[in-house]
């Protein structure tokens, strides 16, 4: 169970932008479709005089069916020396998973619903009498209670995840974890899952609500074909519609706010999405100064947009190109 939690670190970073987006499964369905070419992927590379990195967007959960990837990565993959991933989940300390199951709960005899607000409260056990989350239903919901916002809401998560087939064991940051480690190239930790844990934890009480409320008013089956729609144009390489998506889900998501609400979201996906990827340009750069050719593999989130990867880098002098 501890383990699950630390490999949904990876998910949540995608994850967020469409929780609470309120669309409908008719409106999923009626998404644009960009006709690409299917050898199409996210994937760019920015080179130095010294190493070209590859900068692959990842999808964090996958299925049988999404290999074998896209020659263009492929190809990457064995031009590199080494892979750079977010964090290697493989690679877990016993302290880091003692640490994150002693966090997840309260000890102090409180229930999460001291630390929330009544409606939230009441969310909550509505979304467990009517769906139930991860292992807790109706009958079991005192010990759920002991668990804290950013907990429950990994759990949210989690079902959802599952409710959509996927997995994140067929992860494409899981996938290049696991060859690299098989073809003994090296791993290059981008972040780790101590600060990735340290994040999540450490935001305000109000934040962790405010997530955690989003998540309960998400339906479960509109999260998953989303997650499924994500994944589609993954595969398709679609690189056009699939920032639509990440627009429009956000855009969506701040016109059902409060103006308290929008400020809470707005200082999340500071520190969730901002913030992340200036720390991923700069580690960027580091690898340029180097003499290593690395395939670099973070959420695809994380390079659209003015304050997303590629124009971080554009900002910086640096010349990136599609493959």
């Amino acid at each position: 169970m501890k383990n699950k939690f630390i490999k949904l670190f990876l998910v949540l970073t995608i994850l967020v932008v469409f929780v609470g987006c309120g669309k409908t499964n008719e409106e999923i369905k009626d998404e644009p479709k960009v006709e690409v070419n299917n050898n199409d992927a996210l994937i760019w590379e920015v080179k130095s005089d010294t190493a070209t990195v590859y900068l692959v967007g990842s999808i964090h959960v996958a299925d049988d069916k999404t290999y074998p990837l896209q020659e263009k990565i492929l190809d990457a993959y064995e031009l590199s020396d080494a892979i750079a991933v977010e964090c290697d989940v493989t690679n877990i300390s016993p302290e880091i998973t003692e640490k994150m199951s002693e966090e997840m709960v309260y000890t102090d005899g409180t229930t999460i619903k001291d630390h929330i607000s009544e409606e939230t409260y009441n969310l909550l056990v509505d979304y467990v009498k009517k769906y139930g989350i991860s292992y807790f239903n109706e009958e079991t919901i005192d010990l759920l209670l002991m668990f804290k916002p950013w907990a429950i809401d990994s759990l949210l998560s989690d079902d959802m995840i599952a409710e959509s087939g996927l997995d994140s064991e067929n992860g494409i940051d899981m996938y290049f974890i696991n060859k690299a480690k098989e073809d003994g190239k090296g791993i290059i930790e981008v972040e780790s899952v101590e600060f990735q844990m340290n994040m999540l934890m450490n935001f305000s009480p109000e934040i962790q609500e405010f997530t955690l409320k989003n998540n309960l008013k998400t339906d479960k089956d509109t999260g998953a074909q989303t997650l499924k729609l994500m994944l589609e144009l993954w595969e398709k390489g679609n690189v056009e519609a699939f920032e639509i998506l990440l627009n429009d889900d956000t855009a969506n998501l701040m016109n059902t706010m409060t103006e308290a609400e929008k400020k809470l979201y707005e200082e999340y996906n500071k520190v969730m999405i901002d913030d992340r990827n200036i720390g991923m340009t700069d580690k960027i750069e580091e690898l340029l100064k180097g003499d290593q050719d690395v395939l670099y593999i973070v959420g695809s989130a994380h390079y659209f947009g003015d304050k997303g990867i590629i124009n971080l880098l554009q900002n910086r002098g640096y010349t990136v190109e599609k493959k």
